[in-house]
């Protein structure tokens, strides 16, 4: 039996993170073989609360294997530009 491949993924929303839960929930169910470590971050609404999102994702990322997957519905430019730092796929 082959090892189950481990992805952390980040449902990052500026509000209770419902949408973005769905959409990765939706999408992630199409792959087998992949045990999640899903990570709820709602209310993510300041450069400061991005920032340490973003400090968390790419510590995430050092010690991981893979690229940390991230389901973002944030709608300030400015935040996501913050989030987009990281050494994450973001959808």
């Amino acid at each position: 039996m082959s090892e189950l491949q481990k992805r952390t993924v980040f449902i990052v929303s500026d509000h209770t993170g419902i949408t973005a839960e769905a959409l990765s929930r939706s999408l992630l169910a199409q792959f087998e073989g992949i045990e999640i470590d899903k990570r709820m971050c709602p209310f993510i609404t300041t450069r400061e609360d991005a920032e340490a999102l973003l400090l968390e994702i790419k510590a995430v990322a050092v010690m991981s294997e893979e690229r940390p997957l991230i389901f973002s519905t944030i709608a300030d430019p400015d935040i996501c530009a913050i989030i987009q730092q990281a050494d994450a796929l973001e959808i």
